[in-house]
């Protein structure tokens, strides 16, 4: 039995779509050695983030409420060196001005996206030197 570490970070997985959160986050789990939390809108997530300590968070632009880039710029005055990503599979309406604002986003990301795409994105995202290994061992059938 392993101890986890209380200085360890993880990776926060925000999406309405609920398969696209429930598969991501089953293949994500399965395959990044880190903890990963998934959340269905930006305010759970919000509720969530000093105590979990996300390091990359992942974001859907598209959300009831909040796109994408208001939760991020929300999510960092809480998580100030997280790292972020985007992913979408619709039309973005930002500006500059926006991008501005979001330093530390490291990449906008289309849907539709494979699991590995996006997992290996994750591990060179990862804000320091302790980034998750990436498992490639398939998942069992």
């Amino acid at each position: 039995m392993s101890s986890p570490k209380h200085t360890s970070r993880s990776l926060f997985l925000v999406d309405d779509e609920p398969m696209i959160l429930e598969s991501f986050g089953q293949l994500l789990r399965t395959h990044l050695s880190c903890e990963v939390h998934t959340f269905a809108s930006p305010s759970e997530a919000l509720q969530q983030i000093i105590a979990l300590n996300p390091a990359v968070i992942i974001s859907d632009y598209s959300m009831p409420g909040m796109n994408g880039f208001k939760f991020l710029a929300e999510a960092q005055r809480f998580a100030a060196d997280a790292n972020f990503i985007i992913i979408t599979g619709g039309p973005l309406d930002f500006d500059v001005e926006e991008l501005q604002l979001l330093p530390a986003l490291k990449g906008i990301l289309r849907k539709p996206l494979h699991w590995r795409n996006l997992a290996e994105f994750v591990v060179q995202s990862w804000p320091d030197g302790a980034r998750p290994a990436f498992h490639e061992h398939a998942l069992a059938s």
